[in-house]
């Protein structure tokens, strides 16, 4: 309702056109390091007093959504859903951030490419028309030759594709601005801990070693020069092995594109890297919105976990944060996983340099 301020210290408030509306019966509110816009869902089951016939927010109305006074999320209403019956009047709102523009909307380019282009003037030329703002928080590296823009690829999809070439994350934030990172970079610094038994309410996890492999071997081919005799250039090739995993279980993999022993090398640790960090998935939901320093529970930060019963006993990055109330109570449900199951693949210059689409330039060998 609004104007109502015992409900706003502990529950999700929606602002539109100056006005707040508080005391919402149940909501979930939805961001990830994985996603390009976060998510809302408001409810209320109980007509409010004073409010009118109708409903006052419409569909694809600008609004915010902050949680315990803090903002999680600047978009817009995408769906109004009222209803009634004999005893009561029902209303749910679904929206998301202003990104969800840049993940529905294709990416209009005159002459369908980028010439010379970073990454971060060609993000900032296909959201500038949406009005959305850049947020870069990692190196985004040179200038590509030549990027094209697959007929009908979404503003998101392209720069999603473009950030895999250079190792980095696109997401937003409570602003809803677009955000260029790396799992670990920016400001996001360290979560209050999450402990078995003191706030942690329930929890599960995944311990796989079903994707590890003992040893990591990567070979391909880069072209020969006056300093590089084609038996050299034939077959550069690194591995890395795993200590943690006892079984014989080598894995091959080869370059499709030129790249040197240094690229190769690069390549197998991060296999090596991914796969151990990947094997190692939480989700645990704390019974409070805030963590232990006062802080809200977000993503992108890092959280010292205890938890004897999951066998996790490390530190582990807060990929996604649901926080929601319903019927059972309000928690803040997570999920995380070590930093490196975050880092995207590591691709050779000459891919990273062109802004192909497709291919990574690497091809398992099974």
């Amino acid at each position: 309702m609004a104007g109502e301020g015992a409900d706003q210290d502990t529950g999700a408030v929606l602002r539109v056109d100056g006005q707040i509306f508080a005391g919402w019966t149940g909501f979930r509110v939805e961001r990830s390091l994985r996603q390009g816009a976060s998510t809302f869902e408001l409810t209320q089951s109980e007509r409010w007093p004073g409010q009118e016939s109708y409903w006052p927010v419409a569909e694809g109305a600008a609004c915010t959504v902050e949680l315990a006074g803090e903002l999680l999320l600047t978009g817009y209403v995408d769906d109004v859903m009222p209803g009634y019956g004999p005893e009561e009047h029902a209303l749910q709102l679904v929206g998301r951030s202003r990104t969800a523009d840049l993940v529905d909307c294709a990416a209009i380019v005159k002459g369908g490419q980028f010439r010379g282009y970073t990454l971060e003037a060609i993000a900032r030329a296909l959201a500038a028309p949406f009005g959305i703002d850049v947020v870069v928080e990692a190196d985004t590296g040179a200038a590509f030759p030549d990027v094209q823009v697959n007929p009908g690829e979404t503003c998101f999809a392209l720069i999603e594709r473009l950030c895999r070439l250079r190792a980095l994350l696109a997401c937003d934030d409570a602003a809803g601005n677009l955000v260029l990172t790396r799992a670990g970079a920016g400001s996001a610094g360290r979560a209050g801990p999450l402990v078995q038994g003191v706030n942690i309410h329930r929890a599960s996890a995944r311990l796989s070693h079903a994707a590890r492999y003992s040893e990591y071997i990567v070979r391909g081919q880069q072209a020969g020069g006056d300093h590089l005799g084609g038996a050299q250039a034939a077959g550069p090739a690194a591995s890395v092995k795993d200590a943690a995993v006892k079984r014989y279980r080598p894995q091959l993999e080869i370059a499709e594109e030129q790249a040197g022993p240094a690229d190769m090398k690069l390549r197998a640790q991060w296999a090596q890297r991914f796969a151990a960090a990947d094997g190692v998935q939480a989700t645990i939901a704390a019974q409070d919105f805030r963590d232990g320093n006062g802080a809200i529970w977000m993503p992108g930060k890092v959280s010292a976990v205890s938890s004897p019963w999951l066998r996790i006993e490390r530190d582990l990055l807060i990929v996604s944060a649901v926080w929601k109330k319903d019927g059972e109570g309000s928690e803040t449900e997570m999920t995380l996983t070590p930093p490196d199951a975050l880092t995207p693949e590591p691709v050779p210059p000459s891919v990273a340099s062109s802004g192909a689409a497709g291919a990574s330039g690497w091809n398992e060998v099974v």
